[in-house]
């Protein structure tokens, strides 16, 4: 059995003929080449909120590792302080609520890094709120003049600026990366697939013998979706052709990361329809492939339907033989 790519598949679930005529002449018409350039406008702001997302994590981790700094330092010092001089009975209390807040802070970093980011803001507001009232007690014994307690201070501060500043980073980064997305109607979740041509590979089914590239694929809820943008007009109901195009999208995500998609979105420019994954789709896909490769090996196929308004908009309009219009 061959292997075919989802456009292929798209053709040859619109008509037969158009596929079989398109491995011949591959010429693109106007609504195709329009549809590409809008296609390229989408990718760019996709690329830019990809972009967004990726740098707010990176902003976020550095709050999370500045704070726990400062938490850190402002601790240290004051349990050292607390053995090495007498110290009044508010800073006593301003130790104990320290430690407590970094066990805290500590304990949703941990929940962090095992990939709950709901937690990341959490973590951020208590690691600074330990650093303050650590840094309260470290101010104590500046007052008493000890150079180490200035030394200690300081560097706290530094740290505690520098998480400030990452979290207004990251909440700039977050903010752009909200508002594109909105502006888009990009579909909620992480983009972790983006089909910019340049970084991202081809998917190529091990199991099944199709390939492809979704104009996107997002995480969300421990689940992958695949979306597909479609120009031009919106039709009343999904295309069928644009769903076996999906569900080859889905097919290769279930290849590829082991994880079965629930469903895939077809996105048109008035609305955007789930389209649930089935067995009975990936099964009706299969069975076109093995219908491609008879008719790619006998080189003979015909128009497979009576639609006049497929073969009105069809691309091999000007070269098919059995046209309807």
């Amino acid at each position: 059995m061959g292997r075919y790519s989802a456009a292929d598949i798209e053709k040859f679930s619109y008509c037969h003929l158009n596929w079989l005529l398109s491995l011949k002449n591959d010429e693109m018409n106007y609504e195709q080449k329009n549809g590409i350039a809008v296609h390229r406008d989408v990718e760019h702001k996709l690329q830019k909120i990809k972009k967004n997302e990726e740098d707010a994590i990176l902003f976020e981790q550095l709050v999370a590792i500045y704070s726990l700094g400062a938490i850190i330092l402002s601790v240290v010092g004051l349990l050292i302080f607390s053995i090495t001089i007498k110290i009044s009975l508010i800073s006593y209390f301003l130790i104990v609520i320290s430690l407590v807040w970094f066990l805290a802070d500590s304990f949703l970093l941990y929940i962090y890094l095992k990939g709950d980011r709901k937690s990341g803001l959490a973590m951020l507001v208590f690691g600074l709120v330990a650093s303050v009232f650590g840094l309260s007690g470290i101010f104590i014994f500046i007052r008493l003049g000890i150079l180490f307690g200035k030394i200690l201070t300081s560097i706290a501060i530094i740290w505690i600026i520098g998480a400030i500043m990452a979290l207004y980073f990251y909440n700039y980064k977050n903010i752009k990366a909200l508002t594109i997305r909105k502006k888009t109607d990009v579909v909620e979740g992480k983009i972790v697939y983006l089909d910019d041509m340049k970084s991202s590979e081809l998917m190529v089914g091990k199991k099944y013998p199709v390939s492809g590239r979704p104009d996107y694929v997002v995480y969300n809820d421990n689940k992958y979706i695949p979306v597909e943008i479609k120009t031009g007009r919106t039709p009343r109901g999904p295309l069928y052709s644009h769903i076996a195009q999906l569900i080859v999208y889905c097919m290769l995500i279930e290849d590829i990361y082991n994880i079965k998609p629930d469903y895939g979105i077809i996105k048109y420019p008035e609305k955007s329809i789930p389209i649930q994954y089935t067995d009975a789709w990936r099964d009706r896909i299969l069975q076109s492939v093995s219908t491609m490769d008879n008719i790619k090996k006998s080189g003979v196929t015909h128009r497979n339907h009576r639609n006049i308004n497929k073969c009105r908009y069809c691309s091999r309009n000007s070269i098919c033989p059995e046209k309807l219009i």
